[in-house]
């Protein structure tokens, strides 16, 4: 497969005061609808990753942020289409900004404990292990 056929994505965590993480659902009508996820989206031709996560979480959120570090990246097969994501570190540019709904079906802050209590796709499956075993050793490197 080429780099052509891959869709480059980008997913952000965010965490709050309290060390919740912000997940999105998504819209039931789009690929995986219904599913949870973390927010983020597709990187357009012109964007680098960092650029592509902060517009996206502006038009879905209504959020302005810092994008930090690289946290995890993979390569995933779903029948038809591979993705390649990219998970990046990311905070508020101000705590007090206010989370909108936008162009996701719903949104809620979670403690990295909770994550498998939803239904995220099975791209983000190694990632949430990951986010749940740097709990418990928080000094942990990618």
């Amino acid at each position: 497969m080429t780099q052509m056929n891959i869709i480059q994505v980008v997913a952000a965590v965010i965490r709050n005061e309290q060390n919740r993480i912000l997940i999105t659902k998504r819209p039931a009508n789009s690929h995986l609808g219904g599913l949870w996820e973390f927010p983020g989206g597709k990187i357009d031709a012109d964007e680098t990753p960092k650029q592509a996560l902060r517009r996206e979480l502006k038009e879905e959120l209504d959020i302005l942020t810092v994008v930090r570090r690289l946290l995890w990246q993979e390569t995933f097969q779903y029948p038809g289409k591979t993705i390649h994501i990219r998970f990046f570190e990311c905070q508020l540019k101000d705590s007090t900004q206010k989370v909108s709904a936008l162009q996701v079906a719903d949104f809620k802050w979670v403690r990295p404990e909770d994550l498998s209590k939803f239904d995220f796709p099975p791209a983000d499956a190694a990632f949430i292990e990951f986010l749940r075993s740097e709990q418990k050793t928080p000094h942990l490197n990618p």
